[in-house]
């Protein structure tokens, strides 16, 4: 590599260098992160000073055609550069040195999407929405693996999203990755038109997808799926756990219709999220627009890395322990909608309305299950022993009935301790108990998972539950957690014996 593309780079940043025609050769580090190429280092840049110039040769791939039916690579120098307050990442294009990208790490990321928390388009528009991360769990920000490297499309340290679109022309498949907008490619803000089929809105659904996923790898981190627990990270920090395993998710998937897939392998491998359309409307829907069917999936990952620990993720893959992965993905998908309780709690008699899956995708607003979720029996009057009818073998609907059962620890614990619409307010999984309701009902459920045996029963997901409140809380909430089991049939002598469930209502002496 000769001195030319760093010549380059200071002038389109406006900076003349003191002695351009005494550019000092690079020295070539070797490889960082995921980076393939030999990374070169200029230093310093003009006498008197301590900066310092990274070069990386990468292959870019943009589209090749307006509707991404294919991509072309073009050869580019990624070069970074820190000029204070500023810290630069551009791109030049190899063969002629011409202009790609810049971006500054100074600039917020925004995102032209449906936020948080809204759970679809039917409750409102789309917002742009700046630096959402929370510092914590992703301390560079979305779009960083380190301190010397930046994307400039929808991937970043913890999710790798792209659009799954085949290629016509040669019969393979191709993935595309929306690049920012704007002066710095740090923008996210594509068109979004719900009157046409959503492959003509693939950018904005890709950005919804890596907007969603993110958000769920941040709150989650803070309720202790950590690096230690097996999160899904490129760079994790040391604070141990393995890397390398950044979400890599799909948006409009075309193989299929109306479900969505999540594959967790153990820690260090890449889980995959595969996302496809439902056709039960005209147009057809787009469920990364559907927060509901985005954070049931996620939270398989979650499930599947706790349960049995996170090198051992085939734990909840089959019978009965199938069911209940189902149930803890209905039921974060379910929470995550509660919002301004009012009055519309259990301990008033007006339980809070009806919440449904998938309700948008779906067309429907009863959603995708065989009843909503509501703490009202003659809304969803289903119990532990519905689990014979054979309805209810199979795992969707086996779910629905456990996510029933901590729906309803979830509203005991929110009619005592009250409710926070800032799930974030938990002050750390290792700080002690979360002083509200419905933080503290997610928190017991993660750490029942990190409790529980691998392939779990609903039995023994229960008793690690009510574990969990022990170790936790100290048996300060062990009545509100057995009256919510025991109310849908999982109180203290319920069994499951000769291919037979059957409940019990009955709680402990002194609840």
């Amino acid at each position: 590599m000769n001195t030319d593309a760093l010549s380059a780079l200071l002038h389109h940043l406006g900076v003349a260098a003191d002695h351009a025609a005494d550019l000092p050769e690079p020295s070539v580090i070797g490889t960082e992160g995921e980076v393939a190429s030999p990374t070169y280092v200029f230093w310093p840049v003009w006498a008197a000073s301590n900066l310092e110039v990274r070069a990386t040769l990468e292959a870019l791939r943009i589209p090749a055609a307006a509707n991404h039916s294919s991509v072309r690579t073009v050869p580019v120098w990624t070069l970074t550069i820190r000029l204070d307050p500023h810290h630069y990442v551009v791109q030049l294009r190899q063969s002629d040195l011409a202009l790609v990208a810049v971006w500054d790490y100074a600039r917020p990321a925004c995102y032209l999407v449906y936020p948080w928390p809204l759970t679809n388009p039917d409750e409102g528009p789309r917002q742009l929405v700046c630096d959402p991360w929370h510092p914590d769990a992703s301390p560079l920000g979305w779009h960083r693996t380190n301190d010397t490297f930046v994307y400039l499309d929808t991937q970043g340290n913890n999710v790798r999203a792209q659009l799954y679109s085949p290629d016509r022309q040669s019969g393979s498949e191709v993935l595309i990755r929306p690049q920012g907008t704007g002066p710095d490619h740090s923008t996210f803000a594509f068109p979004l038109d719900l009157s046409q089929e959503p492959t003509a809105y693939g950018e904005a659904s890709v950005t919804q997808l890596f907007y969603h996923t993110n958000m769920m790898h941040d709150l989650l981190y803070g309720y202790g799926f950590d690096e230690p627990a097996g999160n899904f990270q490129t760079n994790n920090f040391g604070r141990g756990g393995l890397g390398n395993d950044a979400l890599v998710a799909y948006a409009q998937n075309p193989d299929r219709f109306n479900n969505a897939y999540f594959n967790t392998p153990p820690d260090g491998e890449a889980p995959t999220m595969w996302m496809f359309l439902f056709n039960l409307t005209t147009p057809h829907r787009d469920d990364t627009l559907d927060r509901t069917v985005v954070v049931h999936e996620y939270t398989h990952g979650l499930t599947a890395r706790l349960t049995g620990g996170p090198a051992n993720t085939f734990c909840l893959l089959f019978g009965e322990s199938a069911g209940l992965g189902e149930g803890w993905s209905d039921f974060v998908a379910a929470i995550l909608q509660v919002r301004d309780v009012g009055n519309g709690t259990n301990s008033t008699g007006i339980p809070y309305p009806p919440i449904a899956i998938g309700a948008y995708v779906s067309g429907k607003p009863g959603g995708l299950r065989l009843h909503p979720f509501s703490t009202d029996r003659t809304v969803n009057p289903v119990t532990y022993s519905w689990l014979n009818r054979p309805e209810y073998f199979e795992i969707h609907a086996a779910g629905e009935v456990w996510a029933s059962l901590l729906y309803e620890v979830f509203w005991n614990l929110v009619d005592r301790h009250g409710f926070d619409a800032d799930w974030w307010n938990h002050g750390g999984h290792e700080k002690g108990s979360p002083s509200q309701g419905n933080v503290l009902a997610l928190q017991l459920v993660v750490d029942g998972l990190k409790l529980q045996p691998c392939f779990p029963t609903f039995l023994t997901a229960r008793d690690a539950i009510i574990h969990a409140e022990d170790l936790r809380t100290h048996g300060t909430n062990r009545c509100e957690v057995w009256r919510g089991f025991a109310k849908r049939g999982l109180g203290l002598a319920a069994n499951y014996s000769q291919g037979m469930y059957t409940d019990d209502f009955t709680v402990p002496t002194g609840c």
